[in-house]
């Protein structure tokens, strides 16, 4: 996917477009660190539980369910 494209997705003003991007394993660091510090609780979660970056400490407290869990 373009990086214009994906620049352009990330400031989407819808959340589940930002979750879905968030979740591509060849998602730029740069954007990865500006959706890991989105507003939207579903976005940034599923963010750190995508990014290989996350200690695995942090990854325990993540909810396994609920909005943006893929969980409905």
């Amino acid at each position: 996917m373009p990086l214009d494209l994906q620049e352009h997705l990330a400031a989407d003003r819808w959340e589940q477009v930002r979750a879905e991007l968030a979740v591509r394993p060849d998602l730029p660091e740069e954007l990865r660190d500006r959706l890991r510090g989105d507003t939207a609780p579903s976005v940034s979660q599923l963010t750190r539980a995508a990014d290989s970056r996350t200690p695995r400490d942090e990854l325990a407290f993540l909810p396994r369910q609920g909005p943006g869990c893929g969980v409905r």
